[in-house]
């Protein structure tokens, strides 16, 4: 068995293999990791013109020549193979808003790159959300109950309105 380096460069997944000195560039979604048991750790890792299989975790290694555990390694394929790499720097934020009293509030700006956003309702009673411009009024917006949470797909500004004066507002822009 060879040792092989396997890391991602930008938008690509190279795996070196450093005893024939053969590098192979990838596209996310062409390489393909699997191992046989659960308990394993030994990795197959497949392509169209590439495979090594049944390869012991102590030789596969990062881009520094590093050996990965197993725990790092199986979170690294799982973030960067088998489809587009997942940035785990900005694929999501948060943010905390203390819920006050009739008070109405931004809690995000639209954004035309984020998918959605994760809202949580953590006070003690209803709050009233709006999605685009205007201001936050309680006919014509979204409810969102006490102790509760909310997909919604959008883009647009979100503001507030709440009629608890305790706890918190959560919101979770999605990538």
């Amino acid at each position: 068995m060879a040792n092989i380096k396997i890391y991602r460069k930008g938008n690509y997944i190279l795996i070196e293999d450093t005893a024939s000195g053969l590098l192979h560039e990838f596209q996310p979604d062409e390489i393909f990791v699997s191992k046989s048991t659960a308990a394993s750790t030994d990795y197959s890792l497949r392509s169209i013109t590439t495979s090594y299989h049944d390869q012991p975790i102590a030789e596969i290694q990062d881009e520094s020549g590093s050996v990965y555990s197993a725990a790092a390694f199986e979170a690294f394929y799982h973030r960067n193979t088998g489809g587009q790499p997942e940035d785990v720097s900005t694929s999501s934020s948060t943010v905390k808003k203390d819920a006050t009293s009739g008070a109405s509030a931004q809690l995000v700006a639209a954004n035309l790159y984020r998918k959605g956003v994760m809202i949580s309702n953590n006070t003690a009673d209803k709050a009233f959300f709006l999605i685009g411009s205007g201001s936050a009024v309680e006919a014509q917006d979204h409810v969102l109950v006490a102790d509760s949470s909310i997909y919604i797909g959008t883009t647009e500004e979100i503001q507030y309105l709440t009629t608890a004066a305790s706890g918190k507002i959560t919101i979770t822009e999605l990538s």
